[in-house]
């Protein structure tokens, strides 16, 4: 789907064999299941999903597809208003940039954010899943700008990662926690990786530790 404008859905979509917008927004107001291929956002296209409308990363388990761009210099965007979630435990990963609203919840195991994101409302990493939530990058050498802002709440009960730990750490990573952490789960923890990544942590609390009862020292950090 291509050109200027925007398509508003009104009925569930099933991208089965992938998506391609160029230059088009489309807004998901009816629900949309993402089961095969990749989603290809080019010159500036946005899919959002509306508030009230589920998101469902559904890749089969045997697949790894991605939300990429093949514009960088224009890249597109993926817009959570609504609910996000993950049926299946594959990794899917994030290229594009990633904005959520305060009406947005995104709960999710085996995900890699590797373009900037901006996400306030309701991050979660439940229990059951192998894998993390990773911010980083495409290792390619670029920057990239992670936050989640005030308004957030970020709840672990598995890893969350900032930079890949897998990868040479070439980009520059910087990561800004600005909201409400719980990590009160025994299972949960934070790890930050490579040396040109940085984690600033800005609790809303003076004292540094949340409700939640995330302390800094009882997890694995650096860079901080």
């Amino acid at each position: 789907m291509s050109g200027p404008g925007t398509t508003t859905t009104q009925g569930l979509v099933r991208a089965v064999s992938g998506l391609t917008l160029d230059g088009r927004t489309v807004i998901a107001e009816g629900g949309f299941r993402w089961q095969g291929r990749d989603i290809v956002l080019d010159n500036g296209a946005v899919l959002q999903n509306a508030d009230g409308s589920t998101f469902d990363i559904n890749l089969n388990l045997n697949s790894a597809y991605s939300i990429i761009t093949n514009t960088p210099k224009n890249p597109g965007r993926f817009v959570n208003a609504g609910i996000v979630t993950q049926t299946e435990s594959r990794l899917a990963t994030i290229r594009t940039d990633w904005q959520q609203t305060s009406t947005g919840d995104t709960t999710v195991g085996t995900l890699a954010f590797l373009g900037n994101t901006d996400i306030s409302g309701s991050l979660t990493n439940p229990a059951g899943f192998r894998h993390a939530i990773t911010f980083a990058g495409p290792n390619t050498g670029v920057t990239r700008t992670h936050r989640l802002n005030p308004d957030s709440i970020l709840t672990a009960m598995g890893i969350i990662n900032v930079g890949d730990p897998n990868a040479s750490g070439s980009d520059l990573i910087n990561a800004e926690f600005a909201g409400a952490i719980d990590f009160s789960d025994p299972q949960a923890s934070l790890g930050v990786h490579g040396a040109n990544t940085t984690l600033t942590l800005a609790f809303p609390t003076a004292s540094g530790t949340t409700a939640g009862g995330f302390d800094p020292p009882r997890h694995r950090t650096s860079h901080i």
